[in-house]
């Protein structure tokens, strides 16, 4: 990994990148059109773990992502990573009132987005930090983004996350992320992204329950719906991801499940 040295006043002459939402603490600044400076202006925020994270994602060739590229120094400081910088994304919370977007290119983005997440979980890496805001695509595919708050398995109450899960709306908060509370706030994204409503939102002050009650609204076959929900209450065992369901999705059924969507969150 290459290591880009660089002063805090040649910094200052890059033009930051404005983002819709979230981003764990970090600005981005554009070099070159071609790609992302991410700096960690506060240092106190977990930077030895970003920095081993940063070492150790720049070795590995994940699909559909935008991993760390070169190291930046800062006085000889570690103080952030370059990545690749992809034009004209929008991210799910922005394209969730992308009128525009067909259901057929909604899924396939949706389908891009779970082959990192796939094989971020087979080296047992787990993101923790998933919202809206954390997934983008352009013309090209879905891309998931910014890996440098990822949790080893020992990483536990580390980092921090945009928002905790609960089992029911009168549960302690779950605190442990996992494989399976990736899977849960994913889902949760593409069922955003799908039906252009912020389900995150209402998730994030309710509970699992609350999103299986939203399945169950689902035009989807009775055993398709039985085993989305059994995955969703699972937070430790055998996972099977909600982007393998998704061709069960169609256009005929789209405005009746946002009807119904609407009417339970609205409740």
């Amino acid at each position: 990994m290459a290591v880009i040295n660089i002063s805090l006043d040649d910094l200052k002459k890059l033009k930051c990148l404005k983002t819709s939402g979230h981003n764990n603490g970090g600005k981005l600044h554009i070099y070159n059109d071609e790609l992302l400076y991410k700096i960690f202006y506060d240092r106190n925020f977990f930077i030895d773990e970003k920095e081993r994270n940063v070492d150790f994602l720049s070795k590995l060739s994940i699909p559909n992502c935008t991993p760390p590229i070169d190291k930046i120094l800062i006085d000889g400081k570690f103080y952030g990573y370059s990545l690749k910088y992809i034009k004209c994304a929008q991210t799910f919370k922005e394209g969730i009132n992308n009128v525009s977007l067909s259901l057929k290119r909604k899924l396939e983005i949706i389908k891009d987005i779970y082959i990192p997440l796939k094989y971020l979980h087979a080296k047992e890496l787990y993101l923790g930090d998933v919202h809206l805001d954390n997934f983008i695509y352009d013309n090209q595919k879905g891309y998931l983004i910014d890996l440098d708050d990822v949790r080893f398995k020992y990483d536990d109450f580390k980092f921090k996350t945009y928002y905790n899960l609960r089992e029911t709306q009168f549960s302690p908060l779950i605190v442990v992320e996992n494989a399976n509370t990736d899977n849960i706030k994913t889902t949760i994204c593409s069922l955003s992204f799908i039906y252009g409503i912020n389900i995150e939102e209402y998730i994030k002050n309710n509970s699992i329950e609350s999103l299986c009650q939203i399945i169950k609204q689902l035009s989807l076959s009775k055993s398709t719906k039985n085993y989305i929900i059994d995955n969703l209450k699972n937070l430790d065992g055998t996972l099977s991801y909600f982007g393998e369901y998704l061709d069960e999705f169609d256009d005929q059924s789209l405005s009746y499940n946002k009807e119904k969507i609407l009417k339970l969150i609205k409740k």
